[in-house]
């Protein structure tokens, strides 16, 4: 008859005279789940990212500065094996031969 909506067989649309509530679960919702509402407002969420932020640099920071001591602990360390060494091999070698040691 004219006028009247023909829907074919296994499609997925809904015709416009069924109720939402009848429509088959899917259908008109597409899988979409209600939006949810967050708790932390933003001016707190934002603080919150920002007090995150300040902490997350004041641990790079004493991080590096660890590091740092480490790496001077490290060299102090080397120079006074340095200088050791130098002075167990004073008692092997003459003035002569520093001499000539420093010349080359």
């Amino acid at each position: 008859p004219p006028g009247t909506l023909t829907i074919p067989a296994g499609s997925p649309s809904v015709p416009a005279d069924v109720s939402p509530s009848v429509a088959p679960t899917g259908v008109s919702n597409k899988g979409k789940s209600l939006m949810v509402e967050e708790d932390i407002p933003v001016k707190a969420r934002t603080f919150k990212q920002m007090e995150e932020d300040r902490l997350g640099e004041e641990a790079a920071n004493r991080l590096h500065d660890e590091e740092q001591a480490q790496l001077g602990r490290q060299r102090a360390e080397l120079q006074r094996r340095r200088q050791q060494e130098v002075l167990d091999l004073d008692m092997y070698y003459t003035k002569a031969d520093w001499i000539n040691i420093r010349a080359q």
